[in-house]
């Protein structure tokens, strides 16, 4: 049986059932030592790597489409709301993305980044704190 964490959250979003929903996320909790709450906001095609190992989303938190999740990423709070990342985003393994920041369309988050505030469009961010180290036109 090949169980794949995208499969079944994307299962949860679709359904509206509740208990269905909190199913999914006490599975994925425990097979998949991740934790993507179940009223988080994510498009049916956020792909998480490595079936979302050690993956950390916030309840609040809204991913857009396409955005690729790498392993051990934290998207949460800061004590003053939860990120929203944009279409087409790619997270490195690692990184935490916190408060009431926006990562814009097609950026690029490090391996290890700590972002703690916005990140525009097309730009590629690193280190800790986070520094852009690269926009693309």
């Amino acid at each position: 049986m090949d169980l794949n964490i995208n499969r079944l959250l994307r299962s949860a979003i679709k359904k509206q059932n509740n208990i269905y929903r909190k199913f999914i996320y006490w599975f994925c909790k425990h097979y998949f030592y991740c934790d993507v709450h179940p009223t988080s906001r994510l498009s049916p095609s956020v792909e998480f790597a490595h079936n979302g190992l050690g993956v950390v989303v916030n309840e609040d938190a809204c991913i857009g489409k396409h955005v690729l999740v790498q392993h051990h990423v934290t998207i949460g709070t800061n004590g003053r709301g939860c990120p929203k990342i944009k279409d087409g985003v790619k997270i490195g393994a690692y990184a935490i993305i916190l408060g009431d920041i926006e990562v814009g369309e097609n950026a690029v988050i490090g391996a290890g980044a700590v972002v703690t505030k916005s990140v525009p469009a097309n730009a590629t961010v690193v280190g800790n704190p986070a520094t852009v180290i690269k926009v693309e036109e």
